[in-house]
């Protein structure tokens, strides 16, 4: 959070685009992206370390795009 007011602030930044900031509830937002994998986007059903979720599926609700990665490599 300290780095993105310093962006702001002192760089007078725009925009701040945060990878794995998802997350990170305390900043806030005008826009939350997720990517999912295309090959796995259910995360194996689990979050870390069971699976490859960050959180449960359920938080995808606070975005306001979800975009699949890899999607090059499933059929339609």
């Amino acid at each position: 959070a300290e780095g993105a007011r310093m962006a702001i602030e002192e760089f007078e930044s725009q925009v701040v685009l945060l990878d794995d900031g998802f997350q990170h509830r305390r900043l806030l937002r005008d826009l939350d992206i997720v990517l999912l994998d295309a090959l796995e986007p259910t995360g194996f059903g689990h979050v870390v370390p069971r699976g490859t979720l960050r959180e449960p599926l359920s938080g995808l609700k606070r975005a306001q795009a979800i975009v699949l990665s890899r999607a090059d490599l499933i059929d339609e």
